[in-house]
């Protein structure tokens, strides 16, 4: 799952392909300079030279700083010399390259790019007001841009949800032939609660995607069938049937869920005609992280159920206790707890001991964290992990342009408000070190209320494991212990890690 959220959000803004000139052939860097130098001079506004002039320089020299600035003084109406050495800054996440973006539109209003990257740091900082108009002047320099478009319109994410349906619907309709179309109706039909809006979002997905088949437009196509299998096998089947008819890339993926769909549907008619034993034979069968998919599917709780339900059904109802009790013991919700007291009361034991066993399952899973210390951004001094002892903790690895980790970070604060519980902490580690600037106004402007630490790359996290993906979530409990790990919050599941903390903070009382 984290993996293709590492480029994904109002973060990633686009890719640029450099076509190759003469620059590109096999030169002497120093050649290569003086060729780049004579180009600018020759025309200032040739931003290939400079792309060249800049390649053959160390981007930390500050010879490089310097000759722009000669450059801005000696070219002082053109904007695409401050606009190149922004860009290469921005690029390579050096200080400071704002004030030449901010320059290189003052002299050219119509940069879309300079805005577009004005934009993204002011984001990455935590500053919705300027990154939304930034985005505007970049969207109104090129209206047809449908990267520009889309963003803009993500920018208005945690504002009216009606207004932001509405324009990113617009966006979609604007842009069919783009990706970004796409994404936007993907972003709709993800976001909203009611499932015939959902539904109909996803079939307009199908409807005016279908033939383009973008990477947004399987990934929507995924998670639509996600919803189905939870809700509706039938309706999984018939759009898993769908896909395998019109896929060109990936097929085997369908065929897969094709497959899971149908053994869905198999085993609730074995069920329901008194035939438990062949209904869990197939459910058994069943693997929702198969090696040969391309994704897996979100369906864990959805089988858990089923196949507990098919073992009560045969005379099994102590492995339809203890199956659900394990996965409750990763994953709580309230439907599963639900299903557990029924099942005590099949078993004629006291519901009271259903805490009690969950427990005994977390106590031998749960593993001892060794102490380590890392440097906080908030006051430059050294935190331990230690110093926590006594307290659940709540640690996330990030960094600031990770997409998923900001979109997770809401449901974390939202959890925490709700418990307001002095005796959980909660910790970031921010794991490339990158955007390092960013880090504290994010923070500040956006309120979030983790405190943020400095990874020291080389140094080991205790015995943590090494993470390089993110977002990466464990919580640990009073006696530093990690009891639950590689999970993830959304909207749809926040009761998860409320439930999650309270029966930590509850065991640990």
């Amino acid at each position: 799952m984290t993996s293709k959220y590492l480029t994904t959000g109002i973060f990633s803004f686009f890719f640029i392909l450099i076509s190759c000139t003469v620059y590109c052939q096999p030169q002497n860097k120093e050649t290569l300079k003086k060729k780049a130098i004579a180009d600018v001079a020759a025309n200032p506004d040739d931003l290939k030279a400079h792309e060249a002039y800049i390649d053959a320089m160390d981007i930390k020299d500050p010879a490089l700083a310097a000759q722009y600035e000669t450059w801005m003084k000696v070219f002082p109406k053109s904007g695409i010399v401050p606009f190149a050495i922004g860009k290469a800054y921005e690029e390579h996440d050096q200080l400071g390259f704002e004030k030449y973006l901010l320059a290189a539109v003052k002299l050219k209003p119509g940069l879309a790019e300079a805005w577009a990257l004005l934009s993204r740091k002011a984001s990455l900082s935590g500053d919705s007001v300027m990154a939304v108009e930034y985005m505007q002047h970049a969207t109104l320099s090129e209206p047809k841009n449908a990267d520009y478009a889309y963003y803009s319109v993500s920018l208005h994410q945690n504002g009216d949800p009606a207004k932001y349906d509405s324009l990113m619907l617009n966006v979609a309709y604007r842009f069919p032939d783009s990706e970004r179309g796409a994404q936007a109706l993907n972003n709709v039909a993800s976001l909203t609660y009611n499932q015939n809006e959902k539904i109909a979002y996803y079939d307009a997905l199908f409807n005016l995607f279908s033939k383009q088949q973008s990477g947004w437009f399987i990934s929507g196509m995924r998670d639509y069938y996600d919803y189905l299998l939870n809700t509706n096998p039938n309706q999984a089947f018939s759009l898993a049937l769908k896909m395998v008819l019109v896929i060109k890339v990936n097929r085997q993926d369908w065929k897969q869920r094709f497959v899971i769909a149908r053994d869905f549907i198999e085993a609730h008619k074995l069920l329901a005609s008194g035939k438990p034993a062949d209904a869990l034979a197939i459910l058994n069968r069943i693997d929702l992280k198969n090696k040969i998919m391309s994704a897996a599917i979100n369906a864990d709780e959805s089988l858990a159920l089923f196949k507990a339900e098919a073992m009560a059904a045969n005379n099994k109802t102590r492995d339809a206790y203890d199956s659900l009790a394990s996965f409750y013991s990763k994953a709580p919700s309230d439907k599963l707890h639900q299903s557990l007291i029924k099942y005590t009361l099949k078993l004629n034991i006291d519901s009271n001991k259903v805490d009690t066993d969950i427990w005994a399952i977390r106590n031998k899973a749960a593993w001892k964290e060794t102490n380590f210390t890392l440097q906080s951004y908030v006051d430059n001094q050294p935190e331990s992990l230690a110093h926590y002892r006594g307290k659940v903790v709540l640690l996330t690895y990030w960094f600031p342009s990770c997409g998923p980790c900001r979109l997770e970070f809401p449901h974390f604060e939202a959890v925490l408000k709700k418990l307001n519980n002095k005796n959980v902490a909660y910790l970031a580690i921010n794991i490339f070190n990158q955007d390092q600037d960013a880090v504290m106004p994010l923070v500040k402007n956006s309120g979030y209320t983790f405190i943020p630490l400095r990874d020291a790359p080389d140094k080991l996290k205790g015995n943590l494991p090494e993470v390089r993906i993110a977002p990466a979530n464990f919580l640990i409990d009073q006696h530093g212990r990690v009891v639950f790990s590689d999970f993830q919050i959304d909207g749809k599941n926040e009761r998860t890690l409320e439930l999650m903390i309270s029966e930590l903070l509850k065991m640990g009382s």
